[in-house]
Parts: C-alpha cells; sequence; structure tokens
C-alpha cells in the first residue's frame, strides 16, 4: 500500500517553554501497562494507514471523531494510542517530543474532559501507550466526543521538530481538527476528512 505523510506546516511564533512544565512528565518508555483483558476492546475499522507529521516548532492540537461501538452507551477504561508508522528522525535539536493526550467534548471551545497529563516520547519509539480513564458515554451522543492529542517540545528554535502520530482512514463520517497549542478552539481540516487517530478502546 502506498503511505503518503500528511504534513501540517503553518507560520508560529517560538514559544518558551519552562522547565517546570515537564517536572511531572512521564517517559512514554517507562510506562507500565496495566492488564485490561477484562474488558471488551473496540478499534475502528479502516482501510488505510498514514503517518501525521508535525513541523512547527510550537506544536500542534490534532482532534478527531472518536468512534465507539455502535447502539451502545460505554464506559472508557483505558484508551491505546497506537504507533505503527516508523517515525522520522531529521533533526538533532530535538531527540524527544511531548504529547498530552485528551478526551474532547467540544473543539470550539475545547474542553477536555479528562485530566491533564504529559508525556515524553523518544525519537524512533514505535509501539502503544495504553492510558487509563474513567468516562461514561451515552449512546446518543457518539458524534459528540473527539479524541485529541496536544504536541510541544523543548526547544523552540529547532527548524523541524518532527512530532509523529498514526491516523487511520476509511469512515466518512469522522472529521478531523487541528490548531496551534493553546488555542481556544480548533479548525477542521477538509482534506483529512475520513481520517481518525490510530486508536483503541477498552471498555464495559
Amino acid at each position: 500500500m502506498t503511505k503518503f505523510i500528511w504534513v501540517i506546516c503553518f507560520t508560529v511564533f517560538p514559544v518558551f517553554f519552562l522547565n517546570a512544565q515537564w517536572g511531572d512528565t512521564i517517559s512514554l518508555a517507562k510506562i507500565e501497562l496495566m492488564n485490561y483483558q477484562g474488558y471488551a476492546t473496540y478499534r475502528p475499522s479502516f482501510k488505510k494507514k498514514e503517518q501525521l507529521i508535525d513541523h512547527t516548532n510550537q506544536g500542534i492540537i490534532i482532534a478527531s471523531t472518536l468512534l465507539l461501538p455502535k447502539g451502545k452507551a460505554v464506559r472508557i477504561k483505558a484508551i491505546e494510542l497506537i504507533f505503527d508508522n516508523p517515525p522520522l528522525v531529521k533533526n538533532k535539536c530535538n531527540t524527544v517530543f511531548y504529547f498530552k493526550p485528551m478526551i474532547l467534548s467540544g473543539v470550539n471551545p475545547v474542553v477536555n474532559l479528562i485530566r491533564e497529563r504529559w508525556f515524553e516520547v523518544e525519537k524512533g519509539y514505535e509501539g502503544k501507550y495504553i492510558f487509563p480513564i474513567d468516562l461514561s458515554i451515552p449512546k446518543n451522543a457518539h458524534q459528540d466526543y473527539y479524541i485529541a492529542l496536544e504536541t510541544a517540545y523543548d526547544n523552540p528554535f529547532c527548524p523541524e521538530a518532527n512530532g509523529y502520530f498514526d491516523l487511520i482512514g476509511g469512515k466518512k463520517n469522522t472529521q478531523l481538527y487541528w490548531g496551534k497549542r493553546d488555542d481556544m478552539s480548533l479548525k477542521n481540516e477538509p482534506i483529512l476528512k475520513g481520517y481518525t487517530l490510530n486508536y483503541r478502546l477498552y471498555y464495559e
């Protein structure tokens, strides 16, 4: 299958990050995975997989429709983010990047429903990360929620920060949104309609 690399580029002004911001950051490589075998699982079906590269030096927010099992009220216990595609490691000034997973009830304005916590990802990371949550979603509100990620970097002067995530595509009813870090509202990206982030749910 031919793979394309979607690149989101826009002009940003450098932002200085205080060391204290990453004081409680967790290294993704050191995460101890919990056992979620007792829960039902759901992964959106897809026909294609692409890699999203963040070429900004400030960081972005990516949000997509949160797909859920049809016709069910679900209580989500954990979400697994999957990094399938080999990353591009092109720069030396940022050897890691940071991301914050979110579940949103709105993109305009952005409303995060779960605890905000930053995770450190080493360039070259491939694998998965399961983060626990406890969020109930009624069956009649499935299109009202979004899965989202926010990226950030130590060095805002690095010309190519290169945070990366996988997208999966094939669903006509999904939307993808993006914005700069700390934007209060996100913009719809029509060219990526039908895509969502690459994830799996553990629920009851």
